[in-house]
Order: C-alpha cells, then sequence, then structure tokens
C-alpha cells in the first residue's frame, strides 16, 4: 500500500476579496488610504459585552444580531465616538476604521491591542 498526499502551498488560499472584512485591510481611524468595505450582516459571535453609548447622543448605539454594519459613515451618523468634533463633511462616506468597528459591535476597550494576520505570514499587533 503506498500513500500519495497533494499538498497545494498556493499562496492564492490566502486571498480575500478588495472589499472583505479584514482587520489587515483596515485603518484604526477613519478614512485615509484603506479600502471602502463591503457592509456585514452581524451574526452570533460578532458582538462583544460593552455598551456603545455615544459621547454626543447618548444613545446607545449597539449593534444587535441580524443587522447590518455599515462600514462607511451614511448620512444622518452621528460622528465617529472617539472624535465628535468632526463636521458631517469631514465624516460622511469615509471608511469608519477598526476602532469604530470594533467600538459598534461592543468590542472595543480603551487602547486594546489587536492582533491582525496579514498576508498570512506577517503578524502584527496594532493598540487601537
Amino acid at each position: 500500500m503506498q500513500l500519495v498526499m497533494e499538498i497545494d502551498w498556493s499562496s492564492g488560499h490566502a486571498k480575500f476579496a478588495d472589499d472583505a472584512l479584514h482587520a489587515g485591510h483596515m485603518n484604526v481611524g477613519i478614512g485615509g488610504a484603506q479600502s471602502k468595505l463591503k457592509d456585514s450582516t452581524i451574526i452570533n459571535g460578532c458582538l462583544g459585552d460593552n455598551p456603545a453609548i455615544h459621547p454626543t447622543t447618548k444613545e446607545d448605539l449597539k449593534l444587535q444580531l441580524g443587522q447590518v454594519q455599515k462600514m462607511c459613515f451614511q448620512e444622518g451618523d452621528a460622528p465617529p465616538f472617539f472624535n465628535t468634533k468632526l463636521k458631517k463633511e469631514d465624516y460622511i462616506g469615509q471608511a469608519k476604521g477598526l476602532k469604530q468597528v470594533l467600538w459598534e459591535r461592543g468590542l472595543y476597550k480603551d487602547q486594546i491591542e489587536v492582533e491582525v494576520v496579514d498576508k498570512v505570514t506577517k503578524v502584527r499587533r496594532v493598540r487601537v
């Protein structure tokens, strides 16, 4: 009896769509050179225990199961929770960035470190 194993080490397995939700493709803050990612439906395991109370509106903006998280600020959205003095024209239409996305999901804690795996072999820690 002979055992033959075929292993595909293709780097194509690490490829994500350009607009896939991937922390390695996001800035910490809003806008900038980051890609505008596709919207994401919140499923089990995507939410943390923290509230998302906006400092200006005092509303809890934490997403719920089944809601769609927009990855760019929309008309009518409050400014980023960490920079509430921005004018609408400075954030509407901009990519939210890692900090805002985590906050809306109840996963943000002040000064957390996120481990980001980028291009499969590179691991870096990002302070958010």
